[in-house]
């Protein structure tokens, strides 16, 4: 099986929420996913009005949410405000597997993986919260794991 994360689940930026401290870690980030500087983020590291700074941050934040596969959203942790990075969305995933019809059997040790076929991937979960995502390939996507 490989591994095919672009990203990795937990914090870019703690401990902060001024925009002046979160733009340049939002936009290293967003740069490092993309392979390239673009304007987006170099307009972000530049930006020096509030307002703009402002705007800034959640053009990024919506930028970062489009690398990030299902079950997964870039921003602030759930229990920490001031914690940015990819989080797991457990709900999502819990009412995707639930909605399946599959909590009953993916703990099952004879069952390998199950098929979410509205994102096309394959849930393997040792528990509720120790899950691997893959896709159709066998592909890691992420896993807490």
């Amino acid at each position: 099986m490989t591994t095919n994360k672009p990203f990795q689940l937990g914090s870019v930026s703690t401990g902060t929420l001024k925009t002046e401290d979160l733009l340049p870690k939002l936009s290293d980030t967003l740069d490092r996913l993309q392979g390239m500087d673009s304007e987006l983020t170099l307009t972000a590291r530049s930006s020096l009005n509030p307002e703009d700074s402002y705007e800034m941050w959640q053009l990024l934040n919506e930028e970062l949410n489009v690398f990030c596969p299902p079950f997964v959203y870039f921003g602030a942790h759930p229990d920490d405000p001031a914690d940015f990075g990819f989080w797991v969305d457990w709900d999502a995933l819990h009412d995707a597997v639930e909605l399946e019809g599959y909590w009953d059997t993916v703990f099952n040790p004879h069952n390998d993986k199950m098929l979410d076929h509205s994102n096309s991937v394959f849930i393997q979960a040792l528990s509720k919260y120790q899950v691997t995502v893959m896709d159709l390939d066998g592909n890691v996507l992420w896993s807490t794991i």
